[in-house]
């Protein structure tokens, strides 16, 4: 598996890193090599929680557009970090332990319908896509 940093022109069309993994995959499968896209987000704002999704405004129609292309060979994901709201709790470490405060939510939104909202969509991500 690799992980790469994307540079300003993906990052410009909605792409911050792109992970690549190869076969053998546990469950087998056609393909031998899967690529993926990553939008990378971060906000200090508390996720909106209806039991079994986060709620998260994401900005800009373009950008939701970008998300949610069917027309696109390499599928694309946005991931959601929530949190604290004070800057010093995100992240402690000593020499045993790393601990990052809250977590991550990933949700892929091919497919999904266009926005009438005109500043950006609110996107439902399942609480179990959490990491």
């Amino acid at each position: 598996m690799a992980c790469s940093v994307s540079g300003r022109h993906e990052d410009n069309n909605g792409v911050d890193a792109r992970v690549t993994a190869w076969a053998p995959f546990d469950n087998g499968g056609y393909l031998t090599e899967v690529d993926l896209k990553i939008q990378l987000k971060a906000t200090i704002q508390p996720p909106g929680d209806n039991g079994m999704h986060r709620s998260y405004f994401l900005a800009g129609v373009n950008r939701y557009d970008d998300l949610r292309a069917a027309t696109v060979d390499v599928a694309r994901i946005l991931v959601v970090l929530f949190l604290p709201p004070d800057a010093a709790e995100w992240i402690s470490h000593t020499e045993d332990e790393l601990a990052l405060r809250r977590c991550g939510y990933w949700v892929s939104l091919r497919g999904a319908a266009a926005t009438s909202n005109r500043s950006g969509a609110t996107v439902y991500i399942p609480k179990a896509q959490a990491f």
